[in-house]
């Protein structure tokens, strides 16, 4: 039986993967060859039951990588996942995403998909994520399951997530035209560009080194001309007044201006929103912040709703309330308080 809680997960972030076939100059994933540690799916299906016990209205579930559709495991993860919450997202490269596929997602129930994608021509697009062809086989996979789910009397929502960074600013304007004219993308979400994963970045922060941005392994990221950035902002938020599909509100979007231009300013007016997040990696390590790195537990030694209201969970908490770090999360995933 559901306990009554009012202090529920909000997302619950499962990261299934660390590999990834692609070789992003934003991400380093493709590092990873092989997955030291791959759950047991009755690991999972213990960890789904329990977290029915501690969910909420609006918990969902986001499976993500690596490449989340390289798992053999995904489609059974997404059918579990179904059976206590009403939304799951998965996270892909898109280059997986043929009709087998689709057809298998329809079938485990997944409600809303993310494509990331960087450019609105394979030119630039498959240039940054470091794989001919894959611009294309976002374009086709993204109609390919819209129809799919329309022939079947369903709807599933089709996002795009694009990364602004200096490799493509001068392209963020013409991606969002490209998703306002495809019928089968119903709207972009604008990341501003941070530490990469699975690379050192987070460690130099912590060692009291450089900015992120300002390593030289990292800062060829990093836009370096704020009037640039002032016009292309001032451009989107001119765009979202028009009503593209632009999904960032028109707050997140000033703040990213301003976090472009100035970095080191902690953003204001935003609250961070992990410790109401829970994350999974593929070890059984339950994080509220993977960036900080403050383990909470581990599913293969406790039950998710133990691990959600023990001290460990409580600390992580007020450590994450303190944080004064411009990452990701904060800048790209934070609640806009103003």
């Amino acid at each position: 039986m559901k306990t009554k809680n009012k202090d529920y997960p909000l997302i619950v972030k499962i990261n299934v993967t660390e590999t990834c076939f692609f070789n992003c100059k934003t991400c380093f994933s493709w590092k990873n060859k092989i997955d030291k540690c791959i759950l047991p799916l009755d690991v999972y299906k213990k960890f789904f039951k329990d977290l029915g016990k501690i969910k909420g209205a609006n918990t969902s579930v986001n499976f993500t990588g690596g490449e989340p559709l390289s798992s053999s495991n995904i489609f059974n993860l997404i059918s579990m996942a179904n059976k206590q919450v009403k939304y799951t997202n998965l996270n892909t490269n898109g280059w997986l995403l043929n009709k087998i596929n689709i057809k298998k997602l329809f079938d485990s129930g997944l409600t809303d998909i993310t494509i990331s994608l960087d450019g609105s021509s394979a030119k630039k697009h498959d240039d940054i994520r470091g794989m001919p062809g894959s611009f294309k086989k976002i374009i086709e996979g993204s109609k390919d399951i819209k129809e799919y789910y329309k022939s079947k009397g369903k709807d599933i929502n089709v996002g795009i997530i694009f990364l602004v960074s200096a490799l493509n600013i001068d392209d963020v304007i013409n991606t969002i035209k490209l998703v306002k004219k495809n019928k089968h993308m119903d709207y972009v979400f604008l990341n501003a560009v941070n530490a990469p994963i699975f690379g050192d970045s987070v460690d130099i922060v912590k060692r009291g080194q450089k900015a992120w941005f300002e390593n030289e392994k990292y800062s060829y990221l990093w836009p370096k001309y704020i009037n640039k950035i002032r016009k292309l902002y001032s451009e989107i938020i001119f765009l979202k007044k028009q009503g593209f599909p632009i999904s960032n509100d028109i707050e997140r979007l000033k703040m990213q201006y301003l976090y472009f231009s100035h970095p080191k300013n902690r953003a204001k007016n935003i609250i961070c929103s992990k410790n109401n997040d829970i994350h999974l990696d593929n070890f059984g390590n339950i994080f509220h912040c993977v960036i900080l790195g403050d383990k909470i537990g581990n599913i293969k030694e406790e039950s998710i709703d133990n691990i959600w209201n023990n001290d460990l969970s409580k600390k992580s908490k007020q450590i994450i309330i303190k944080c004064n770090v411009n990452c990701h999360e904060l800048i790209n995933c934070g609640k806009i308080n103003v």
